[in-house]
């Protein structure tokens, strides 16, 4: 059987900006390994960003755009429903 380590840190600030609407600020970082001796705090993979959400019926709608402290031409744009950290 192969062990598998999962490792995942997440900072998060969120605020009200105005009635129903919001904003995050966040950093998170994450390692996937199949030997320990890689566990290293180097070897970890940085990203940080900012969201807006806008509280629905449904849940928070947000809109997110990161992009990674290692390799700053990577950027992302995500939109979704609803929050695990909300």
């Amino acid at each position: 059987m192969k062990t598998v380590v999962w490792l995942v840190v997440l900072s998060l600030y969120k605020g009200n900006v105005y009635k129903n609407y919001g904003f995050t600020v966040f950093s998170d970082g994450g390692l996937l390994e199949d030997n320990f001796d890689n566990i290293a705090f180097d070897n970890m993979m940085w990203d940080a960003g900012l969201g807006l959400t806008v509280k629905t019926p449904l849940g928070p709608a947000r809109l997110d755009y990161a992009f990674q402290i290692n390799n700053k031409g990577r950027r992302k744009i995500q939109l979704g429903v609803q929050s695990l950290f909300w």
